[in-house]
């Protein structure tokens, strides 16, 4: 098969540059730049004169600690958060292949069961949703990490300037995907739901339970307080999805440093 993944040529540039050649900007930093350079765009400043000038004015000591906190929000934070998109990237691609594939399935490959690329007619028409919730995992990730980096206490080296920002992207991630991890918690628990059971062992109270229904690309469940929900499988979601992480690392300040 040939998968074609989903990419902004935006995000992707972006990323490959913080990825390279960048490290958080530290208010320390912000004040050697104001008094060599200026108002200069620190993206043109040569960077081993820039590195030994903030050596001269600070000690070893506080300058690992700055490091160490560019290194803890992209190692811990921002690098798993661009791998969650590529992972619904890839899950999308993989969802749209599979569904163009089944397209192309006859009445007689169904009477006679023909296999695809040596998988059972039956089990390939079953990858839709193998791929759709992987699909819903990766954009779960994303509100999840998201969530994280609002909360002092659990991410406590991220300035409070930056995590005033995050609170109000998570706000919008909430409103633009709501109910997304009450959907995937069915998904994980589908044996209580199957049961009519919510959370802590509680009655769904509904006359209709809708279980991993995949249905013009909305894979719907139903929730604990007994309503449906749906995730749109397509390349609408994916990108307000990566609208999302794009927003989470422009919430930071990038100075250029040395590579990675």
């Amino acid at each position: 098969m040939n998968f074609n993944i989903y990419h902004s040529p935006k995000l992707n540039i972006q990323l490959t540059l913080i990825a390279q050649t960048i490290i958080l900007k530290t208010e320390e930093i912000d004040k050697i730049l104001d008094k060599y350079y200026g108002t200069v765009n620190p993206q043109i400043i040569d960077e081993s004169k820039f590195f030994n000038e903030i050596i001269l004015e600070t000690s070893k000591e506080k300058l690992d600690e700055y490091f160490s906190i560019g290194r803890d929000v992209y190692d811990q934070l921002l690098e798993p958060i661009k791998k969650f998109l590529e992972d619904a990237s890839l899950a999308l691609s993989m969802y749209e292949n599979t569904k163009e594939f089944n397209s192309k399935i006859t009445l007689e490959d169904i009477k006679n069961r023909k296999p695809i690329d040596e998988i059972p007619l039956d089990q390939f028409q079953r990858l839709l949703f193998i791929y759709a919730h992987s699909f819903l995992d990766a954009i779960v990730k994303i509100a999840n990490t998201i969530f994280v980096m609002t909360k002092q206490n659990k991410t406590p080296f991220i300035p409070d300037d930056v995590r005033e920002k995050l609170i109000i992207l998570k706000d919008e991630f909430d409103n633009e995907f709501p109910h997304i991890i009450d959907i995937r918690h069915s998904w994980q628990h589908i044996e209580d739901r199957m049961r009519g059971k919510g959370q802590n062992e509680k009655n769904i109270e509904s006359l209709m339970l809708v279980l991993s229904t995949l249905y013009n690309d909305n894979l719907t469940y139903t929730i604990s307080d007994g309503t449906q929900h749906h995730i749109t499988i397509n390349l609408d979601t994916f990108k307000r999805a990566e609208y999302y992480v794009q927003q989470t690392f422009d919430s930071f300040k990038w100075v250029k440093g040395r590579n990675r």
